[in-house]
């Protein structure tokens, strides 16, 4: 949802990935129970989330939505960022806090599809707990850092981007602004001007002394021919 709603790919390619993500996710949970020994198949039930004691519905939803748009948008930040840093350390480390912040809430999920494939296999939300906090709370937080981001990239928020900010935010920023000249630059050009006009001058002064030499003896000839 970040990425259809920062710009980035086709309805189709988006589409296509997230039925696949969510076949995925429900191939994922039955191979593990099927293929991981049962007496290591205990923190399983635990994987879909759940709200914590104490935890209402609306302060849940408000932790996987801030949560989920922290880690969409530092992922669209990884995705045109210019440096290793920016493009991948930093979004693989911000998932570690963002899971121990989310475990005294909501467990975390950060994902509707895990959720929705571990929550089919053990049971542990209410219909209300689970289509509000698991599913309307992630996607959410992913359309506004979509969003956000078409925002800091459009006002210049984002300096260390490849990306270039758009011409729509002005309608003269699509027109390029002319070089200022310096002294130096005005100075030498100048200069050649003059060492131009000079040499074109100097040209025509040698033109016309070579047409009254040529006149010159062919009026001597003449005068030779006559005599």
């Amino acid at each position: 949802m970040a990425l259809i709603w920062s710009g980035k790919g086709s309805i189709i390619e988006h589409s296509v990935r997230i039925v696949l993500q969510l076949i995925g996710t429900f191939l994922g949970s039955y191979a593990a129970l099927f293929f991981i020994p049962v007496p290591y198949q205990s923190k399983f039930p635990f994987l879909s989330g759940g709200l914590k004691d104490g935890v209402s519905i609306h302060l849940g939803v408000g932790c996987e939505a801030f949560l989920v748009f922290l880690m969409c948008y530092l992922f669209l930040v990884s995705v045109d960022a210019k440096g290793k840093f920016y493009g991948f350390y930093v979004p693989l480390l911000a998932t570690i806090p963002f899971t121990l912040i989310g475990m005294n809430f909501t467990g975390p999920s950060l994902n509707p599809f895990v959720s929705l494939s571990w929550n089919s296999v053990f049971p542990r939300h209410t219909p209300e707990e689970h289509w509000i906090v698991y599913w309307m709370g992630p996607i959410a937080g992913a359309i506004f850092a979509g969003i956000s981001y078409v925002l800091a990239l459009r006002f210049g928020l984002f300096p260390f981007s490849n990306r270039k900010r758009t011409s729509s935010s002005s309608p003269t920023s699509s027109t390029k602004k002319k070089p200022v000249p310096t002294a130096a630059a005005t100075a030498s050009e100048r200069k050649k001007a003059m060492t131009v006009t000079m040499s074109r001058a100097s040209s025509t002064v040698s033109e016309k002394q070579k047409k009254k030499a040529a006149s010159t003896k062919v009026s001597g000839a003449g005068s030779k021919k006559t005599n």
